[in-house]
């Protein structure tokens, strides 16, 4: 058989199985440590390597190179060849796998063995596929599985029943995480498990934690098919579809629901009542935002996807929303100073009323730290905006008032990620930003205002609340099914540092849940896994108000369990996350300084709670004979930050949010500090923050 380049061939599963199956040991380690041991002639230290956990399947795959290498004359590797088939005899005894692998291999045409690469190669690309591919849908998840199962199939036509085994295994783990599973799939998956044992046993390697692991899964997944089918005949008999998925195997079965229409209203203020997302709150100059020029022009107001908007000026200080780039049709608003709220029409029959707040800044407007001209010019005008628009119905026996908070068009947006809204303001300044949610919001009866949630709890129980079109259609849950929980945010720290808003989001039949935490009380949600997705810190009102947006960052999701209480700690240590690059001469990127919360959140959008933090440096990561090598300073330069707006588009006058570098003139907001040595680290430290008292940084 004539020899193939393993560098490249062997490499598919010696990458791919460790990702997969959560190896203890590399492929590199494996061989570096056998091979010591040989060099040695050490048996004890090889026998050591070799009954390291899952190390067996980089044993097999490097004795199959090594019978390669003696096949194609290479005399030199036969006893490691030797070696290693002794001291896997002596780690698994009555285990024949490599004397059948060598035969195999002594006895396989090149073109043959060429075949069984091939398919390596192909299970390398696919997993690379799978592990890649963000959010996978389910038709995606079953194509991978099945590949991998043909790859098994394939091996097991060419004999190799140890590639076999590791294709089924691959398609094992992949069927394992296909979206809304059903019980056929499942039964696809015990399936593979069969084939998987099946191969192992043809070649004796039944051995290690992984088959033993796959022999015990099997055994009790079928029992749990069993319970599966029989709950599934239940629901049937009940009047649910056999192909329920998702809220429909939660509504009471053959349920039509309440469907009430919806009746648009205008909101009249907007101080009194915070609504949510990261274009919204309290201080106008965080809003939507467009730019139109002097008289006569017009403007496409681009989040609003409902139908193609047009901001038109009229005159000097006239304006209107035009329906067409044309402005044929123009309804003038209302800008100014106070922000006041104007009805115009999506249609010229004006049978679609709409509302929004249009606000135009003065010359001494507050971003941030600084004090900003907002005044428009003849040649252009900066208006910000924000929904003005409710639309109220009662149903279930209760008032409901739904509002659009992410201003384009629509009430009660479910998909709270789709269309993508990206922001730079997370550290991705200069990159297409970072995702954030776009909520919309609801009040139910004489309660607070609260994220819209397709999960509601009234008098009369859990109901699944939707909207389609104009009207709200409301549908009881089944309390056999629907199960749900509690969670109590604790948050350490300063009072004041306490978000007003924080807002979580289920997963799965869930995602569309979405529960405000900030009172601080047990709230009652549906059972299952959630996350953090937003949040808000208000201190003041008015002028004075001072806000910062709270994201998810590192932190992780959390599971609610039916009937128990879920104790969700934020807040205290604070810290600074920060990039540095260069040694001697150290460089900190101004724009990705954000502050942490302990969970992992990140603090960003900070209106009048500016960091000024202080470089430190020292010689380790543990801080100790630290000194101060450089300063940020809070951005209060009205000029200067002209110019970093000009340099940061994406950010504009947002830059005035972040900490300023000391010396700053122009160009990227970048601080560049000389280090007293090479290999020193950089830490960051504020010392006194008003509302987040003395925050830290790793040093590194």
């Amino acid at each position: 058989m004539r020899r193939v380049l393993l560098a490249v061939l062997s490499l598919s599963l010696s990458l791919v199985l460790p990702n997969a199956l959560r190896a203890q040991v590399t492929r590199e380690q494996f061989r570096a440590e056998f091979n010591k041991a040989f060099e040695l002639g050490d048996q004890k230290m090889m026998d050591q390597a070799m009954r390291k956990d899952r190390a067996a399947t980089l044993a097999a795959t490097y004795f199959e190179e090594l019978c390669v290498d003696l096949v194609a004359g290479r005399k030199e590797v036969a006893p490691k060849v030797e070696a290693m088939r002794a001291s896997w005899g002596r780690c698994f005894e009555k285990s024949g796998t490599l004397d059948r692998l060598q035969r195999w291999v002594e006895g396989t045409q090149a073109s043959t063995y060429d075949s069984v690469q091939r398919g390596r190669e192909n299970a390398a690309k696919t997993w690379n596929f799978y592990t890649t591919t963000k959010d996978a849908n389910r038709e995606e998840v079953l194509k991978v599985m099945r590949n991998f199962a043909t790859l098994g199939q394939t091996a097991e036509q060419f004999g190799h029943y140890f590639e076999a085994a590791e294709n089924y295994c691959l398609a094992i783990v992949v069927g394992s995480k296909v979206p809304d599973q059903t019980i056929e799939d499942r039964k696809e998956v015990v399936l593979l498990a069969e084939k998987f044992l099946a191969a192992r046993k043809t070649w004796e390697f039944t051995f290690d934690g992984w088959y033993v692991q796959n022999d015990q899964w099997l055994k009790a997944e079928k029992l749990r098919i069993a319970d599966a089918e029989k709950a599934s005949a239940k629901r049937r008999a009940e009047g649910y579809d056999a192909n329920a998925r998702g809220v429909e195997s939660l509504v009471m079965p053959g349920a039509k629901g309440e469907a009430q229409p919806l009746a648009f209203e205008m909101l009249t203020a907007w101080e009194n009542d915070l609504d949510y997302g990261p274009k919204n709150g309290p201080v106008p100059p965080l809003w939507w935002n467009v730019v139109v020029g002097g008289a006569g022009k017009v403007a496409l107001m681009a989040w609003f996807r409902r139908q193609p908007v047009h901001f038109a000026r009229l005159g000097a200080n006239k304006y209107g929303v035009a329906l067409d780039e044309a402005a044929k049709k123009v309804f003038e608003v209302e800008v100014g100073g106070k922000g006041k709220p104007s009805t115009f029409w999506l249609d010229p029959d004006k049978k679609v009323p709409y509302a929004m707040f249009f606000w135009e800044g003065s010359d001494k407007e507050r971003v941030g730290d600084a004090e900003s001209n907002l005044m428009s010019t003849t040649e252009s005008a900066n208006i910000y905006y924000r929904s003005a628009s409710s639309w109220k119905c009662t149903i279930g026996g209760e008032s409901l008032v739904v509002y659009d908070d992410g201003a384009n068009g629509y009430p009660c947006d479910n998909e709270v990620w789709d269309p993508p809204l990206k922001v730079a303001t997370l550290g991705e300044h200069a990159g297409d930003g970072t995702q954030v949610p776009l909520l919309d919001s609801m009040r139910l009866g004489k309660g607070p205002r609260v994220p819209y949630s397709e999960f509601v709890k009234l008098a009369a129980g859990w109901f699944h609340l939707h909207r389609d079109k104009e009207t709200m259609i409301l549908r009881p849950l089944n309390p056999e099914y629907f199960k749900t929980g509690k969670v109590k945010l604790t948050w350490t720290g300063p009072k004041p540092s306490a978000p007003v808003q924080l807002v979580i989001q289920g997963a799965g039949d869930y995602k569309t849940a979405f529960f405000d935490l900030a009172a601080g009380k047990e709230v009652e949600v549906p059972a299952g896994s959630y996350r953090v997705i937003f949040g808000r810190v208000l201190v003041g009102k008015g002028a004075r108000a001072q806000s910062a947006a709270l994201y998810e960052g590192t932190s992780k999701g959390f599971a609610v369990e039916a009937g128990k209480t879920f104790d969700l700690r934020m807040g205290a240590p604070f810290s600074l996350r920060f990039d540095r690059t260069g040694d001697e001469v150290a460089t900190i990127d101004a724009l990705k300084i954000l502050l942490q919360e302990a969970s992992g959140c990140v603090f960003t959008d900070m209106h009048g709670l500016g960091l000024a933090p202080e470089v430190l440096a020292a010689k380790a990561e543990d801080g100790k004979g630290q000194k101060v090598v450089g300063k940020f300073v809070h951005f209060a330069d009205a000029e200067l930050l002209n110019k970093a707006a000009a340099t940061h588009p994406k950010l504009g006058l947002l830059c005035a949010t972040f900490p300023m570098p000391q010396g700053y003139k122009e160009g990227a907001m970048v601080l560049k500090v000389q280090m007293p040595g090479a290999g020193w680290k950089v830490g960051l430290v504020v010392r006194k923050h008003a509302l987040f008292g003395v925050i830290n940084s790793p040093f590194k």
